[in-house]
């Protein structure tokens, strides 16, 4: 310790420091304070160069042999396994000199002129002889500007889709495109399973130095590689059966037990049975002062800017998808000792992150799960994500892949510097066809602004709805920045335009609402106006406007007598019958609200609700009184066909105080979530849908069917339109509706002109 210039030299026997005491003690007192109490640590075994001969079969490695694997089982996907890169090249090119730089990199890489065989289902590599770098010429100068920006694209893409044959080779090829006597683009083409993204950054930086030599007549400048992948494959496969390695199996295993198998996302359109790996990407940026802010906040938690990035993207994928716990992918440069950075190949890894959400966490606290996450992943990181798979033996589907369907990374690959002002080392943007996950936001960190784009299975979404899902994880991580404290509960997935745009400029009506009152007021309105046209219809039996509005009232006096006072709710077990009609009617009338209950509703729901809703008063029929627990409410019996409550006057009863405001019924939920709801629904609320509304105008011509569970919503259109507009019901019964060619005949015969129907249930009768 010590030294002439006075600074301090830890010299220790080589020792395993994780993550977490990095993280935990990130300072040089506290890292010294650990490796003096901390026992030696396990170290891997020593990685050497061995010879292999041109020819020569070598173990593939892992990472390799998941590809190839993936490449027998569906030839189909090879493209998503391209890794395209396009540079400008500005300047007057020196064609021989770039030429030569590119026949360099295969001689000094053997992976780069690697091919892929099988000995009795046993993959393994062989390294190929040096050969000239496969490289395509195509000018594009003559060619005017929009044109060329076309062509260009168009070459590209045919580039990069165009398949390699992994048992022959070669497995990487370029594209030089001329676009002015000062201006090329170079596009390399690799397949993964021989390269990676650091890669392409140490490809860069030596094909730039050698051009630099080659150019001004002067010799190869780099140094021969001191070792090749092939030495890694040998180096992996002896490692792998380290203790070290079995222990992370285990880790593993207890990390992603019981994790979901799919991430649940609203869809565009249905998943098909098989992937097809075709996709597409959208551009997204965080502005200098939004990824300052965020980089704030991870400081604060001890954090890095990605985990505070996988925190607003887990919060965002899991508010779309209502789950609490859900896998996300991350890959990691996977290159453990220092020898293997300047090396290219196949390294890189992926982490399946397990993001629980569970208990509705604060920002600060969510951020405290993934950074805990995230470090014990990175310290078992040196498993290959196959062999997680087959440790976890997650399901299997050709629809998806396995352990997770989405992954975000940050990218920190080094940027090569460029040798020469001819290459400039930032990658161009390049046409995306093909991706390997539903969705993946893949980001790059400049220091100042974090920008990339979120790739898509076009099979699974639009352009449209990846761009508002960009929106909202814009707005998501402008929240988390802004309040770390907030529950993720309320973390806005809009910005303020969207909020605006939903809130405020959809719901700007273009008619306004002409006829304000009660239901059963506008209902006796339009009674006057037209006392003989039809009103309701249920088989046999017809009523006109005239004669509903008399039978309406005759039960609503019924009702007031029972002593059923304004503003009470009476509960309806009533099959759908013109009765069922004639008395949710009276029922406003007499100023009450009405709770439609399903005839066949299971016994514990209808207690439910009878304990819930209070009614005053049960209207059922002698078939369905039995089914009423005891202790129910006051009965009052109604039947179909039969005239209710004779002698009694025919003129409405006049209760006053009964406006738009009042309540009209209470319908409950499924319950499907919890405990069915009551929802209340009010006068006004049933008129701005039937009235007036331009949702679906009905004129005196129409015939509506009645068709829906009146204790389902459908069922407030089915009625209440036709009726406060002069249009007439027809009540289809319960057995005719499930019949779908005696539902065809009833409307038919009818007449029908307007049917509510779900998605679901409208298809069903389509195909029939």
């Amino acid at each position: 310790v010590g030294g002439a210039s006075g600074g301090v030299e830890l010299v220790q026997e080589p020792q395993a420091l994780t993550l977490g005491q990095l993280f935990g003690a990130p300072t040089v007192a506290g890292l010294a304070a650990i490796l003096d109490s901390a026992p030696a640590g396990a170290v891997p075994p020593p990685l050497s160069a061995q010879a292999t001969p041109d020819g020569g079969q070598v173990p593939l490695s892992y990472t390799q042999q998941r590809l190839w694997f993936l490449h027998q089982l569906d030839a189909a996907a090879g493209a998503a396994y391209h890794m395209p890169v396009a540079w400008r090249l500005r300047g007057p090119l020196q064609a021989g000199a770039l030429r030569l730089a590119l026949d360099a990199l295969p001689r000094r890489h053997a992976i780069l002129r690697t091919h892929f065989g099988a000995s009795d289902g046993v993959p393994h590599q062989v390294a190929g002889a040096p050969f000239a770098f496969p490289l395509r010429q195509e000018d594009l100068s003559a060619l005017a500007p929009a044109q060329r920006e076309a062509a260009a694209q168009a070459l590209c893409a045919e580039e990069i889709a165009r398949p390699f044959d992994l048992a022959r080779g070669p497995l990487l090829r370029a594209l030089l495109l001329r676009v002015s006597a000062d201006e090329h683009t170079l596009l390399l083409v690799q397949h993964h399973i021989i390269s990676d993204g650091w890669s392409l950054g140490i490809l860069c930086g030596e094909l730039a130095a050698l051009y630099a030599a080659f150019s001004a007549n002067l010799p190869d400048p780099l140094p021969p590689p001191a070792l090749q992948y092939a030495d890694y494959a040998r180096w992996q496969r002896h490692a792998a059966h380290a203790a070290p390695l079995r222990a992370q199996q285990a880790y593993w295993r207890a990390q992603l037990d019981g994790a979901p198998a799919l991430l649940a996302l609203p869809l565009d359109h249905p998943r098909p049975a098989r992937q097809s790996y075709r996709g597409a990407r959208l551009p997204i940026a965080l502005e200098a002062p939004l990824a300052d802010a965020l980089r704030r906040l991870s400081a604060r938690h001890g954090a890095t800017l990605f985990m505070t990035l996988l925190a607003g993207w887990s919060a965002l994928l899991a508010r779309l998808g209502g789950q609490d716990d859900i896998v996300i992918g991350t890959p990691v440069a996977n290159r453990p000792l220092p020898e293997l950075e300047a090396l290219p190949g196949f390294f890189v890894n992926t982490l399946a992150l397990r993001v629980r959400l569970h208990g509705d966490p604060t920002v600060a606290a969510l951020l405290a799960r993934i950074r805990a996450t995230a470090l014990a992943a990175y310290e078992h990181q040196d498993l290959p994500l196959d062999q997680v798979v087959d440790a976890v033996k997650p399901v299997r589907s050709l629809a998806y892949s396995p352990l997770f369907q989405s992954v975000m990374a940050l990218n920190n690959t080094p940027a090569p510097d460029a040798h020469d002002a001819l290459f400039d080392p930032r990658p161009l943007p390049l046409p995306q066809a093909s991706t390997h996950f539903d969705l993946s936001l893949l980001l790059d960190d400049d220091g100042r602004e974090v920008a990339g784009h979120i790739e898509y299975a076009s099979d699974l979404f639009d352009h449209d709805g990846i761009a508002r899902l960009a929106a909202s994880l814009q707005a998501v991580l402008a929240a988390i920045a802004a309040d770390e404290h907030q529950a993720l509960s309320r973390l806005p997935l809009m910005d303020a335009a969207a909020r605006r745009q939903v809130l405020l400029d959809f719901n700007r009506g273009t008619v306004a609402p002409t006829r304000q009152g009660s239901v059963h007021a506008l209902f006796e309105q339009q009674a006057a106006r037209t006392p003989q046209a039809p009103a309701l219809r249920h088989g046999a039996r017809s009523l006109s406007y005239a004669a509903l509005d008399a039978q309406a009232n005759r039960q609503a006096h019924a009702l007031l007598a029972a002593g059923v006072q304004p503003g009470q709710r009476v509960l309806v077990l009533l099959e759908r019958s013109d009765a069922l009609v004639s008395t949710v009617l009276a029922i406003l009338k007499a100023g009450a609200a009405y709770v439609p209950v399903e005839a066949n509703c299971p016994p514990q729901r209808l207690a439910h609700i009878l304990a819930d809703a209070a009614p005053a008063l049960v209207v059922s029929s002698a078939a369905l009184a039995g089914r009423l627990p005891a202790g129910a409410p006051p009965l009052l019996l109604v039947e179909t066909g039969a005239q209710p409550a004779p002698g009694l006057p025919e003129t409405a009863p006049g209760v006053s105080g009964i406006d738009g405001a009042a309540l009209a019924y209470v319908m409950y939920t499924s319950g499907s979530t919890g405990m069915p709801k009551g929802v209340m629904v009010e006068h006004r609320n049933i008129v701005r849908l039937a009235v007036d509304s331009g949702f679906a105008p009905l004129t005196s011509g129409d015939r509506v069917a009645h068709c829906a569970n009146p204790a389902f919503d459908a069922a407030t259109w089915e009625l209440w339109a036709p009726l406060l507009n002069g249009a007439s019901v027809l009540v289809i019964e319960h057995d005719t509706v499930l019949d779908p060619a005696r539902f065809n005949r009833a409307l038919a015969d009818a007449g029908v002109t307007a049917l509510w129907l779900t998605a679901g249930l409208f298809h069903e009768y389509a195909d029939a």
